[in-house]
């Protein structure tokens, strides 16, 4: 009498140790690819809010500021109220510059990166750009970029990092408002 046709229980241990074996050598690179997605999209965000602000700076006639933190995920793009201008270009005004009452009304956008924060940003200013603006959001400890109505905006450059580690740079031209991610690798060390 022949025996029915089944897997033995040695087969099927075999069967599953290769798949441990496989799941082990696969989760590591999966995981790092989720943060390496995540910090991607973050940056991708940041680069659409610089260009969105851009054209709202053209398109409303209005000053705006992008304001973040260093150390932490949150920033924001706000007008400059009028009043803060004409002190700004008076030389006053500075004291009141970096708090929302500075701000022209609530922020037009808001972002909260989760998990990544602005490691560090650094922005040279056009001629021409507020002053008091500027000397007031560094003294606070916040990075501004600002967006003028003609089109002219501060060359900006963001690096982003996530709790992995892994780090990426986000761009801004000021001449032309173009943006760029740049992957930072860690064999470079870092930007």
């Amino acid at each position: 009498m022949r025996r029915p046709a089944a897997y033995t229980l040695v087969e099927v241990l075999l069967v599953l140790a290769l798949l441990v074996l496989a799941a082990g050598l696969v989760a590591p690179a999966v995981l790092e690819g989720g943060a390496r997605n995540e910090l991607e999209d973050a940056a991708q965000k940041v680069a659409n809010m610089w260009s969105r602000a851009r054209l709202d700076a053209v398109t409303s006639g209005q000053v705006l500021i992008f304001r973040c933190q260093p150390g932490t995920g949150m920033a924001s793009v706000a007008g400059i109220d009028s009043a803060v201008e004409a002190g700004a270009s008076a030389g006053m005004g500075a004291a009141a510059v970096g708090d929302q009452a500075a701000v022209g009304g609530a922020p037009t956008q808001e972002l909260n990166l989760t998990g990544i924060t602005f490691l560090q940003i650094a922005v040279a200013e056009p001629p021409g750009s507020q002053h008091a603006v500027l000397d007031s959001s560094a003294s606070s400890g916040a990075c501004v970029v600002l967006f003028r109505p003609d089109g002219a905006t501060s060359d900006a450059e963001a690096v982003l990092q996530h709790d992995s580690g892994d780090q990426i740079v986000v761009t801004l031209r000021g001449l032309t408002g173009a943006t760029r991610v740049v992957d930072v690798s860690a064999d470079q060390g870092g930007p």
